[in-house]
């Protein structure tokens, strides 16, 4: 009789760690959903920022884009924004390299790519801010600046700088 009482309070024992297990394993997944969730609605509100710090600096932002002079006092604040728009993106990308997105993270640096291609003074800006910083040990698994530059390179054979209002600079795919 006693071995029926142990082998039925082992069997209870194991039914509980196996529940525990699984309420685990969805409080786990439920955690993974809200990332993603919070990931999407931090990514929809910073696109607005950018957006309105571009809008707010406008004349600075075309001049810049189109490669025009700028004063020194112009040219930090383009560089800012260049730097925001870069950094947005790259946030995306890693958003998408960790699997908290869905979709090809290749995608973001190829918008940056893209503003490089089409807006000579955004290029000009990136690669200065690129030329005196460590980025492309940042990306982890892959290296930010080269994917840019590979992207660079692909598009600089299709598209044709400057036949867009600079008004658009650094907002395709925002």
């Amino acid at each position: 009789m006693k071995t029926n009482w142990r082998t039925a309070g082992e069997i209870i024992a194991l039914l509980s760690v196996i529940l525990s297990l699984l309420f685990v394993g969805y409080e786990l997944r439920m955690n993974r959903q809200v990332a993603i969730n919070d990931s999407f609605s931090s990514a929809a509100s910073v696109t607005p920022e950018i957006t309105e710090l571009i809008i707010s600096r406008a004349s600075i932002w075309e001049r810049g884009c189109s490669n025009s002079e700028l004063t020194r006092e112009e040219e930090v604040i383009f560089g800012g924004l260049v730097n925001a728009v870069d950094r947005h993106f790259f946030y995306r990308y890693r958003r998408t390299l960790d699997g908290v997105t869905t979709g090809n993270p290749e995608n973001w640096a190829n918008r940056v790519a893209r503003n490089r291609v089409l807006f000579t003074g955004f290029d000009r800006k990136w690669r200065e801010i690129y030329s005196t910083s460590n980025r492309g040990e940042e990306a982890g698994g892959g290296d930010w600046g080269d994917l840019i530059r590979q992207h660079y390179d692909e598009l600089s054979d299709s598209l044709i700088p400057n036949t867009f209002d600079s008004t658009l600079c650094g907002l395709f795919g925002l």
